[in-house]
């Protein structure tokens, strides 16, 4: 045999193995990410979390944060602490006041400014919002990073008589499509519900089937991660917004240690799998605040 063929065959020898090792690597199954769902609601009276019995129920299986001092005056500006991990003396914001966009209560995000769906985004997770408010569509900048979007006028177009029924249902169709696949990346949903339109004594009862909807589709794929701000009206005496957050494997319990609002976009991000503690990843900005459910050192 000449020095040819056995160059040749030689190298016959390594493509089949080369080929062998990716063949096996192709067919490893590929890792799978958790679905999240973001519930955030306004407007729901101060005791409206103890008044009907679903809540009472997904109360047992949350760690729940119940300190959460939520930013500003306005549901902007407790939102845009959780979708873009701001401190309230943020420089991206231009001013000192407590999450208060440039151009004023209510004003979009600055473009500047990293949403947890534009950092999760690039990672293969399907993103979507559902907003039931007028005033928090897309021109808030909230929903930056949203490849689909329901706003208001896309929920009321759909039935005017009943758009916060048909957020509801929106989101719910949403991940019964979604968590039937078996998909390497997971799907992120942004559900906000303004329950102010509805009479006082409803809007608990509006939640707890909501919420039972909702839970009824993630329960579809044990993946899912359910996290849920309440955010507190206005005129409340100490701005405190409970917290939820049900995470496969984590058990249930309620803390009462004082938490930022800052922290929420970290901690939501770490479910997705970003590495701890969340190093900013170029193109986008740090995360001023902490993973809430980190382990802690002895």
């Amino acid at each position: 045999m000449n020095a040819n063929v056995r160059r040749a065959g030689s190298c016959v020898a390594a493509l089949g193995l080369t080929l062998l090792a990716c063949a096996s690597g192709c067919s490893r199954p590929q890792p799978v990410r958790p679905h999240l769902l973001i519930v955030t609601v306004d407007g729901l009276p101060a005791d409206g979390l103890g008044a009907v019995d679903y809540l009472r129920q997904l109360a047992g299986q949350c760690v729940r944060f119940e300190g959460i001092e939520a930013p500003g005056v306005t549901a902007f500006d407790a939102l845009a602490a959780l979708h873009a991990g701001l401190a309230p003396d943020a420089p991206q914001l231009g001013n000192a006041d407590p999450l208060a966009p440039p151009g004023g209560p209510g004003a979009p995000l600055p473009g500047a400014v990293d949403t947890v769906m534009e950092r999760i985004g690039p990672l293969g997770f399907e993103t979507a919002a559902v907003v039931s408010a007028a005033d928090l569509g897309v021109d808030s900048g909230l929903l930056q990073g949203a490849a689909h979007v329901w706003d208001r006028p896309m929920l009321e177009a759909q039935e005017a008589a009943a758009p916060l029924a048909t957020a509801v249902n929106t989101a719910a169709a949403f991940l019964d499509a979604r968590l039937v696949r078996r998909v390497e990346h997971g799907a992120v949903l942004w559900l906000h519900l303004d329950l102010g339109e509805l009479p006082e004594a409803e809007r608990g009862v509006f939640l707890d089937s909501a919420l039972a909807r909702l839970s009824a589709a993630l329960e579809a794929d044990p993946r899912h991660v359910l996290a849920i701000w309440f955010l507190p009206s206005a005129d409340a005496f100490d701005r405190r917004a409970p917290f939820w957050i049900r995470v496969p494997g984590e058990p249930a319990r309620g803390i009462d240690t004082d938490v930022e609002a800052v922290d929420l976009a970290p901690t939501l991000l770490a479910r997705l799998g970003a590495p701890t503690p969340l190093p900013a990843t170029p193109p986008f900005a740090p995360l001023a605040g902490r993973d809430l459910l980190a382990p802690t050192s002895p």
